[in-house]
């Protein structure tokens, strides 16, 4: 069985990949963002995240963001009357703009959540 490596059944495949060592583990992704949220500014975080994204294709990709997003928000958070929520959009939506420099894709290409833009901020974009 293509699930089965050294006598041990993965229910998903994606367990049997990474037991074969086809794929990396998301750990040492974490591990980088945790390092990086001791000296890194929260747009560095995001350039950084976006790499990540981009160059490397964590497999949980919406688990780093909801890990790491209150740091990669943080910027947003401290400006005046600006709700957790607001200050998650406004990441994602320049999470969105350094991705879309970079190689053209959006968030919703990589199974992250989709930020809210403003009508003004779409004519910008295109």
């Amino acid at each position: 069985m293509l699930r089965t490596v050294n006598g041990t059944t993965h229910e998903p495949y994606r367990d049997a990949s990474l037991a074969l060592g086809l794929l990396e583990d998301d750990y040492i992704h974490c591990q980088t963002l945790q390092e990086a949220c001791i000296s890194q500014s929260p747009q560095q975080l995001r350039n950084l995240f976006a790499i990540l994204l981009i160059q490397i294709c964590p497999s949980n990709l919406t688990e780093l963001w909801e890990e790491f997003c209150h740091e990669m928000s943080g910027d947003y958070t401290h400006q005046t009357d600006v709700t957790e929520e607001a200050a998650k959009n406004m990441a994602l939506i320049n999470l969105e703009d350094i991705i879309a420099s970079i190689d053209g894709t959006s968030l919703e290409n990589h199974c992250l959540p989709v930020p809210t833009r403003q009508a003004d901020e779409r004519k910008d974009k295109e």
